[in-house]
């Protein structure tokens, strides 16, 4: 996989919903961790306590295992810590194990800087209290390790391991068994067996006032070759020899030390002849020259320069005790030694390099060496290094400021001032060494060059730091087109002034709009005005609304003026819907109609045929909206037993809509319930199957009807002769004779 970096804050993160980003970032180092895929790169801000409850990445004794090849990077040595726990000794595990557990071949490897790293605590056989690596390839810088607990490497325990540690402070780590039975390396301790291919290169460093090793109260190595360049090791104890390091290994693989510009004094031990350095067990040491190394074994240190021998001038005329750490303008938050006039260190190095190993041009604080350059991590009279911009991210603005821009570059730690040409920035805040953010003041059209002050001086101007001030982007509305009944197409036009513009327009049914799209052609840029546009859908028709059109840039946000334009009205739509309360000469039309947002009349036709003839106003009408609404009308009047035809229409200003044609018929009229109970004599009544009428005609018709109208006999009588009824079914029925009717009961 790529690498990436994974942004983590203690503060401000949050694992459930973060993304890793600098804007979002995740809250714990295990998070981080495992969102970070091989090679990539974990920034952290905050304090990390790994044996908090959130982090669930650590192990008793192991703490935090690395097991890919990652860099693992805060803020600075005095703004980002990861500890163990919130106080010394308040745990039982180191802060992290490098392991692969085979060998170097595949060992990880795993750069380590700008962090605070501290109280690790392990106890019995248990080695490496900040950090134990083993086949592995390590590079710490600007890092402050103290306060860590172990049998051995109290700090540091390496082994099988290639180890890279500059600029940084390793004190106050000890031992947490007694020093008979403790092992080795107070601060740091290279434990490899016979390799000598392994390597261990610290410069520029600080280790100071480390205790409870047997041997080697500062560094303790055996084989491997090994490189200590201009650092101070003071202050540090052990229960045998080397209170300041002890080089060990056998005649045939005796560890190697090459060590030059460094000051090993002030250490203490049991022995009265090594304080400070001892290669008695094996070791070799080159003596590259300009050293002060105070008491040290049989070895004759012939390296030119070098000092030997109690230093009443050590720190500082008459300064032979070491002085407290401090931040003495630290550029990278680490603690250093300071050196006073009169020093015997003062311009006592040397620029050539250490074997291999480069003289470094700053000191572990980050600021230039100056004159010959003095032994230890500290130069006295130290220049801070100018600052360099190397870019800017945006290169333009707006004139009315406020546009947030990173500068990149080296050398910008302990900015005091940032400007955009003579004009100091609104705000700035310093990230790293190489970033800060600064927020843009007012500032008049045109280009200027933005400068950072530090220390070291204000940076040169040039081609990578020019910031253009430019006018925000000139917004116009156009009158809209394509309108229809619900569409339209928003126009304007965008002039960029030469700043990438995102173009928006915004619409609504008044000037606070609540709807904003994204124009076509967005982004626009040019110095003359772009035609942009949109194309709305789904409007509601007859309606009036609001727009205007939008351009957002680094430069500032334009809004055109509002417009407004009308959709066009639709005609309506008519739903015939069935009759009701249908009776022998009454009926009740209904429907639905839909106006479209336009003022509707609505009418019902009817009438025999699909002809109608007959127009009646509904009772609703005239209806508005954008939704059906129920209309109706009762009718009166009609024929019985007949068909009529009837429809549903609207009219508004679109145009007219009618609606299907229905039907619907009125019932029959039977009479039944005007039939007095003698109108007609029938016997008997009710009946089975014959009836007689008396009638004093002896020729005569008979029609009988059910209560539903219809007749359902029509019989020719003469005289009194019986009437059959047999085939009728069992109930009423009108019997009518010469206009004359009766009620028959059929059983």
């Amino acid at each position: 996989m790529f690498a990436q970096t994974v942004y983590v804050n203690s503060s401000t993160g949050n694992d459930g919903t973060g993304t890793g980003t600098s804007s979002s970032p995740y809250k714990t180092f295990t998070k981080g961790y495992a969102m970070t895929s091989a090679g990539g790169t974990i920034d952290l801000t905050g304090t990390f306590t790994l044996t908090d409850a959130d982090e669930t990445g650590d192990a008793t004794t192991t703490g935090f295992t690395i097991a890919k090849n990652i860099t693992i990077q805060g803020q600075g040595a005095d703004k980002t810590m990861i500890q163990a726990a919130t106080s010394a000794g308040g745990n039982t595990s180191r802060i992290f194990t490098i392991d692969n557990g085979t060998n170097a071949a595949s060992g990880f490897n795993v750069t380590i800087k700008n962090l605070e790293i501290r109280y690790g605590y392990l106890i019995a056989a248990n080695d490496g209290g900040a950090i134990l690596a083993s086949w592995a390839t390590i590079s710490i810088s600007n890092c402050y390790i103290h306060n860590n607990q172990a049998r051995q490497g109290m700090a540091i325990q390496l082994q099988y391991t290639t180890m890279t540690l500059v600029n940084s402070t390793v004190s106050n780590n000890s031992s947490t068994t007694t020093p008979a039975s403790a092992a080795s390396g107070g601060a740091i301790n290279f434990s490899t067996a016979s390799n000598t291919s392994d390597a261990m290169t610290i410069t520029n460093t600080t280790i100071y006032n480390n205790t409870g090793a047997q041997y080697g109260g500062g560094i303790s190595t055996a084989y491997g070759t090994y490189y200590i360049t201009n650092c101070t090791i003071v202050n540090n104890s052990c229960y045998l020899e080397g209170g300041g390091i002890s080089i060990g290994g056998y005649s045939t693989s005796p560890g190697k030390l090459y060590i030059k510009n460094t000051i090993v004094a002030n250490n203490t031990s049991t022995s009265t002849t090594y304080h400070d350095y001892d290669d008695a067990f094996g070791g070799y040491t080159y003596d590259n020259g300009y050293n002060i190394i105070e008491y040290h074994d049989s070895p004759t240190l012939a390296g030119t320069g070098t000092i030997t021998g109690n230093q009443a001038n050590l720190f500082g005329t008459g300064i032979a005790s070491t002085p407290s750490l401090g931040a003495n303008n630290t550029l990278n938050g680490t603690l250093t030694l300071a050196l006073s006039a009169g020093s015997v260190a003062i311009n006592a190095g040397s620029t050539v390099a250490n074997s291999s190993v480069a003289i470094p041009t700053t000191d572990q604080r980050g600021l230039n060496r100056v004159g010959a350059t003095d032994i230890g991590a500290f130069e006295f009279g130290a220049a801070a290094p100018s600052p360099t911009i190397t870019g800017i991210s945006p290169t333009n603005g707006g004139t009315a400021g406020g546009t947030s821009v990173i500068i990149t570059g080296i050398n910008l730690t302990a900015a005091s001032g940032v400007k955009f040409g003579s004009t100091n920035a609104s705000s700035y805040t310093v990230n790293s060494a190489t970033q800060i953010t600064a927020i843009s003041p007012v500032g008049s059209l045109g280009t200027v060059d933005v400068t950072v002050t530090t220390p070291g001086g204000t940076s040169a101007t040039g081609s990578s730091d020019q910031f253009t001030y430019i006018a925000a982007p000139i917004a116009t509305s156009n009158a809209a087109s394509s309108i229809t009944t619900t569409g339209a197409t928003l126009n304007g036009s965008i002039n960029a002034n030469n700043a990438t513009t995102v173009v928006t327009f915004e619409y609504g049914l008044t000037t606070s709009y609540g709807t904003s799209v994204t124009a076509t052609q967005s982004p626009v840029t040019g110095t003359t005005g772009t035609a942009v546009s949109y194309a709305l859908t789904s409007l509601v028709p007859n309606t009036t609304y609001h727009f205007r059109v939008k351009g957002v840039s680094t430069s500032g946000t334009t809004n055109g003026t509002d417009l407004t334009f009308t959709t066009t009205a639709a005609v309506p739509t008519a739903t015939t819907s069935a009759a009701s309360s249908i009776t022998t000469t009454g009926a009740t039309l209904n429907g639905s109609i839909n106006a479209n947002n336009a003022s509707t009349a609505v009418s019902f036709e009817y009438g025999l045929t699909t002809s109608y003839g007959i127009n009646v106003t509904a009772i609703q009408s005239p209806v508005t909206g954008t939704t059906g609404t129920a209309v109706s009308y009762a009718l009166t009047g009609l024929a019985p037993n007949t068909t009529y035809h009837f429809r549903v229409n609207g009219v508004n200003t679109a145009g007219t809509t009618n609606g299907a044609d229905l039907t619907f018929s009125t019932e029959y009229e039977t009479g039944l319930n005007n039939i007095g109970e003698n109108s007609l004599s029938i016997y008997p009544n009710p009946a089975n199957d014959y009836i007689t009428i008396y009638t004093s005609e002896s020729n005569y018709r008979v029609l009988i009807y059910n209560t539903d109208g219809i007749p359902v006999l029509n019989q020719k009588v003469e005289g009194d002769k019986l009437i059959n009824i047999s085939s009728l079914q069992k109930g009423v029925y009108v019997v009518k004779l010469n206009g004359v009717s009766g009620k028959l009961v059929k059983k």
